[in-house]
């Protein structure tokens, strides 16, 4: 029985940790062996090349810089954790493509693009996420190593605004007012008008019992007798009239 138990907490213990692991976009064994697995690093990117990338054309954005062939952040101070109403969406990595061909590169590329993310992921580490688009942007227009050094080198962090819906008051019609609400939150029933029988209710109207009222009296109809004889006198008292 101690056995079975130990066994059962083992999975959940791990399953727990896989769950936890498998929202991340880079494992460990990936980010410290980038040449062994760099056709599987690159994988994990989109691929893009620009003429030049300019930090002044974009909105909703943080910009950290690495420097050309470096991986330490400079700025770090320009991001902040756990901001409120803020949703990651992009992370762009962003190198100068010189040499043109990667064959004649001096610094090993994979081994930078590691750096650089092992550097990003210790300054935050909830930006290592599945539900973040990653992509690679190289820059072309750099036919010198003097020009290239010039470019900025570093990594593009984009997020969205998330707005907190406002409510909305929904106006109470008089209509749809029961007595029962009226009753829970001390409102008197004659301060509204009930518009179905269009009377409404006055608190300082003090009817006049005095006043003469005229009422006339209904007239009453002659009954109709069977072949027009009228019936005998009755011998009791009442008012009758024998004609």
């Amino acid at each position: 029985m101690k056995q079975t138990f130990t066994i059962l907490f083992l999975v959940l213990f791990i399953s727990s940790f896989a769950g936890v692991t498998d929202s991340k976009m880079f494992d460990e064994n990936l980010l410290n062996n980038p040449i062994k697995n760099r056709q599987q690093l690159e994988k994990l990117f989109d691929y893009n090349e620009i003429d030049i990338f300019n930090t002044r054309s974009f909105t909703n954005t943080v910009i950290l810089e690495n420097g050309y062939a470096r991986s330490p952040i400079i700025n770090k101070q320009d991001w902040e954790r756990n901001v409120e109403n803020r949703k990651i969406m992009q992370i762009d990595i962003i190198f100068t493509k010189y040499p043109f061909k990667k064959e004649d590169w001096i610094t090993n590329y994979h081994k930078l693009l590691s750096a650089r993310l092992n550097a990003l992921f210790a300054l935050d580490p909830s930006l290592n996420n599945k539900d973040i688009e990653w992509n690679l942007v190289l820059q072309t227009e750099c036919e010198t190593a003097q020009k290239a050094k010039s470019f900025f080198h570093g990594i593009l962090i984009k997020f969205e605004i998330i707005k907190e819906k406002e409510s909305k008051e929904v106006p109470i019609s008089e209509n749809k007012i029961s007595p029962k609400i009226l009753k829970d939150i001390n409102i008197p029933l004659d301060t509204f008008e009930n518009k179905q029988n269009k009377i409404s209710f006055d608190e300082n109207y003090t009817p006049d019992y005095n006043k003469t009222r005229n009422f006339k009296k209904p007239k009453k109809k002659k009954k109709k007798h069977e072949n027009g004889k009228l019936p005998e006198c009755p011998t009791f008292d009442r008012k009758w009239f024998c004609l």
